[in-house]
């Protein structure tokens, strides 16, 4: 018979005891139960990995990483306001620019730079700080540039210009000279980039300067020749304000001049106009002319003296006459004086005149000859032109020259070294730490995927859920297992001990399964042998017997007894001899002094065990046991093998089936229960129960909890 054609007991008897529903859900504490139940495996697969990380690491050469920080700076500081010597970067063309050099870093370009700034393929040290076997005496150029090339590193930060040169050798301090000779190379090639540009730059315009310094000589010797042909005045003029020749200018300066004469003549005119009809004493410029005056005063002194001379002697003596002749003369001369003066207006105008008509004739002359000349000006201006054009640009290359060369010589350097590599102290390979915790890792996920196979590959029964799952019938009980220190019979005799406190459990729960009743006859069995069947009888007595029944526990396993030993009980007849026939009921009660309740052990194992109980001296002697006690429960057989206990079955009202926890196979618990009669209601009792290794929580006091 199959497990699943059993009974419900419960229901089969009326009872009210109802098996708790089975957990499907995996919680954690099942994982930590799980890992507990496999901590041998695991922690000896841990352990290995450890031990492999350790052999890794001692036979790993010891490495040193030394650091060199470099700022890329995309735009230099700018010196010369010139935009196109010294243009702004795009900031779109940042991150490229930012990438590139950390490109050009790992370049090979770089390496053989690093290598022959520390002449590293000639430098035995160098050499073997790269690995390369006796000091690298078969060592290629060509492989130590490879390993230098291999062995370096950068990074660039977030939202920084900061990158970080790292290199990595066996030697500390060849570490480091190598990482800052890659900071510095970077730095003083970038330089060299800039130099040669400019030499380049500089070499171009001097070769297009000489150019267009003999294209402008040769433009200037025609120019010349045509005007000293052309007999041009253009080319010896000291300035072009009053036109484009030496006529034009000439004739420039006598329009000016023509321009005053015709002023002066219009002045003269009208000065002579205004003073031709008057009297010339008249004239104020007469009038304040010094001499005059002085004439005018010599007069009146004579008059004077004419005067004082009159009263005295008459116009004939000799000295008045000589008065009158002096008055007269200076008369002649006032008025001679007056004319003068009156004729220098006439002849002023008649002059002005004069200048105005020659200069009139010189001017029209002058302007023919400038205007033929001008016509001859016509190819000249070409040529001129050119001239011009060719100086421009001329100057234009000697500008840009005297830029270029003046940015040349400017410290433009846009790589600066912030940090120089420090030679380091401790090796940063083999990173022992980190080795021995990813070999812890990877020996857990060893460990796991062990353990989980392990756990897939055999199925025990491991709590009451497991229990009742494999053989459809309820669980009365978790017997607590109890520590390598300690004895279960002892903890048993402590009424408040984990052990008792679940016997008292079990004894409750059987007696709901038996309907609310106490049962009459109890089989004990177990799917083998040492699953704690015996020491389940002997707890389910004294529970009972702590209820004030009275308990009778008889040793059915005639096979190997147990009983006797256990409880301290005296060697002699049994229940075997009972079922022979050899020995009496109230011979083989025995009375157990620290006991509530009876017992009859075993007795003869030399008897067929399965005539014994076959015989129907099974029946009547329990029924007259029963008359005198309450319960009887019998220490039966494992189930698997005999067939002891399934002809104990036959007389017993309920049975207890034992299963220790951890060991029994799921099938082979299902096997074993299928020999047990289907009528019979059956229960089962966990054994050394450990709440680490089958997931299951615990209270304060010591009891389960689901």
């Amino acid at each position: 018979m199959n497990s699943g054609a059993m009974k419900n007991p419960a229901s089969a008897n009326g009872g009210t005891f109802r098996r708790r529903p089975a957990s499907q859900a995996i919680s954690m504490s099942k994982i930590v139960a799980s890992a507990y139940r496999q901590r041998k495996v695991l922690l000896g697969i841990i352990a290995a990995a450890l031990v492999l990380g350790a052999f890794f690491n001692f036979l790993t050469p010891r490495t040193y990483s030394a650091t060199a920080s470099v700022q890329l700076n995309q735009q230099t500081p700018r010196v010369l306001p010139n935009r196109d010597l010294d243009p702004e970067p795009a900031v779109q063309d940042s991150e490229r620019f930012l990438q590139t050099q950390l490109d050009r870093i790992l370049s090979r370009t770089m390496a053989e730079a690093v290598d022959a700034r520390l002449r590293a393929s000639s430098t035995p040290k160098i050499l073997d700080a790269l690995g390369f076997a006796d000091g690298g005496a078969d060592a290629r150029r060509e492989d130590v540039v490879t390993a230098i090339q291999e062995n370096v590193f950068v990074e660039l930060g977030l939202n920084t210009r900061l990158a970080r040169i790292t290199f990595t050798s066996r030697d500390p301090a060849v570490t480091a000279d190598i990482a800052n000779a890659y900071a510095e190379a970077l730095a003083s090639s970038n330089l060299v980039d800039k130099s040669a540009t400019a030499a380049q730059a500089e070499q171009y315009l001097l070769t297009e300067m000489a150019e267009a310094k003999a294209k402008l000589q040769d433009s200037e010797r025609a120019m010349l020749a045509y005007a000293r042909r052309t007999d041009l005045t253009t080319t010896i003029v000291p300035g072009q304000d009053r036109g484009g020749s030496l006529r034009a200018q000439q004739l420039g300066v006598l329009t000016d001049q023509m321009a005053l004469a015709t002023s002066r003549r219009i002045d003269a005119q009208q000065q002579w106009q205004q003073v031709q009809n008057t009297p010339a004493l008249a004239l104020p410029e007469v009038q304040d002319n010094r001499a005059l005056q002085d004439l005018v005063r010599q007069k009146a002194e004579l008059e004077v003296v004419k005067a004082a001379d009159g009263d005295t002697y008459t116009d004939k003596y000799p000295g008045v006459t000589s008065t009158i002749a002096q008055v007269e003369e200076i008369d002649a001369q006032i008025s001679q004086l007056a004319e003068n003066v009156k004729r220098g207006y006439q002849v002023r105008y008649n002059s002005a005149v004069q200048a105005e008509r020659q200069m009139a004739g010189t001017i029209n002359q002058l302007r023919g000859a400038a205007m033929a000349e001008r016509e001859r000006t016509v190819d000249y201006n070409a040529l001129q032109r050119e001239v011009e054009a060719n100086r421009a640009f001329y100057d234009g290359l000697l500008q840009r020259y005297q830029e270029v060369a003046a940015a040349s010589g400017l410290p433009s350097e846009n790589i600066v070294v912030v940090d120089r590599a420090e030679t380091p102290i401790s090796p940063s390979s083999p990173d022992i730490p980190k080795n021995m915790a990813l070999a812890g890792m990877l020996g857990l996920i060893a460990a796991m995927g062990v353990g989980l196979l392990r756990e897939r590959s055999v199925s025990l029964v491991r709590t009451a859920d497991d229990a009742e799952q494999a053989l459809d019938i309820p669980n009365i009980g978790m017997i607590p297992a109890v520590s390598s220190k300690q004895r279960v019979d002892v903890e048993m005799l402590n009424p408040r001990s984990p052990q008792s406190e679940a016997y008292y459990s079990a004894a409750v729960g059987l007696h709901q399964i038996a309907g609310n009743k106490l049962p009459k006859v109890v089989l004990v069995t177990s799917c083998t042998p040492r699953e704690g069947k015996s020491t389940s009888s002997i707890g389910l007595a004294r529970s009972y017997a702590a209820m004030r029944d009275r308990v009778l526990l008889i040793d059915g396993d005639i096979r190997r007894p147990s009983l006797a030993a256990m409880l301290g009980a005296r060697i002699g007849p049994g229940f075997a001899d009972v079922l022979a026939g050899t020995a009496s009921l109230d011979a083989v009660v025995q009375k157990l002094d620290d006991q509530r309740f009876d017992l009859i052990i075993a007795g003869n194992a030399d008897q067929d065990p399965v005539g014994l109980l076959s015989s129907d001296a099974v029946g009547k002697s329990l029924a007259a046991l029963a008359k005198d006690y309450d319960v009887i429960i019998i220490d039966g057989p494992p189930i698997l093998g005999i067939a002891d206990p399934i002809l104990l079955a036959a007389h017993a009202e309920i049975a207890v089936f034992v299963v220790e926890s951890g060991r029994i196979e799921t099938e082979q618990l299902r096997v074993a229960m299928a020999r047990m009669p289907s009528n019979l209601p059956t229960a089962s009792i966990l054994t050394k129960f450990v709440a680490k290794e089958a997931g299951v929580k615990y209270g304060s006091r010591g009891y389960y909890q689901y």
